[in-house]
């Protein structure tokens, strides 16, 4: 009777223990699944919407990137979690715990990845949108420096001695001009391409950036066109 007496307890102590591990397991579960639903609508939110500023958007994204690996925590615990429960189980509810907390796991993964991916893409667009601005800044001042001399030289004609020189000169400024033409075709095909990735504030900012470079270089080659008169 004493025998039977503590096998039963150990059978209860084994079943109470058991259950114990399954509570533990399933705490788990809902834990990683209820930060999931939370972190997944922020990504949604954040993917659908149209930003208004890629550089805040930019930072929304690294606070999202930093929270998830802050609760990372819960996916380790259900891992876990599971590999204790995995050593009491049959083969048959071992897939079936596999495939439960793989599926958590692996949906954890892949917004870790989604997420990563577009903060990638973030900045890059920014570094892009960086470059194209100091190439149209530079076109500009390019087109500023060379009007005083062309304004200057339509006000009088070149001396006899000169116009051999006057000619070059003038031939070097047409074929600089129209090579910054085709360089501003070139950023222009490229803005394009690169607004689909921006917010509306960097958008406008480059849109005007394109417009004043537009009107730099069309100024120039007015000037050109008059003193080619």
């Amino acid at each position: 009777w004493l025998d039977l007496c503590l096998e039963t307890n150990k059978v209860l102590l084994q079943r109470e223990e058991d259950l114990q591990r399954t509570r533990s397991y399933h705490d788990c579960i809902n834990t990683v699944e209820l930060f999931l639903e939370k972190f997944t609508q922020e990504w949604d939110n954040l993917a659908r919407s149209d930003a208004e500023s890629t550089i805040t958007h930019l930072e929304a994204l690294k606070r999202l990137a930093q929270t998830l690996q802050e609760r990372r925590f819960a996916l380790e615990n259900l891992k876990d979690q599971k590999q204790k429960v995995l050593e009491h189980l049959n083969l048959d509810d071992r897939e079936l715990v596999k495939e439960q907390a793989g599926h958590f796991e692996l949906r954890w993964v892949q917004l870790e990845d989604l997420i990563k991916r577009k903060i990638h893409l973030s900045v890059k667009t920014l570094e892009e949108l960086s470059m194209m601005q100091t190439k149209l800044q530079e076109l500009m001042e390019w087109a500023e420096e060379q009007q005083p001399s062309i304004s200057e030289a339509l006000k009088h004609s070149p001396p006899p001695d000169l116009a051999q020189n006057f000619l070059m000169d003038h031939l070097t400024i047409c074929s600089e001009v129209e090579a910054k033409q085709l360089v501003l075709k070139s950023l222009t095909k490229d803005a394009d391409r690169l607004m689909t990735n921006l917010g509306l504030n960097e958008r406008q900012m480059l849109q005007k950036y394109l417009s004043d470079a537009q009107s730099h270089v069309d100024c120039l080659n007015d000037l050109v066109g008059q003193r080619r008169k």
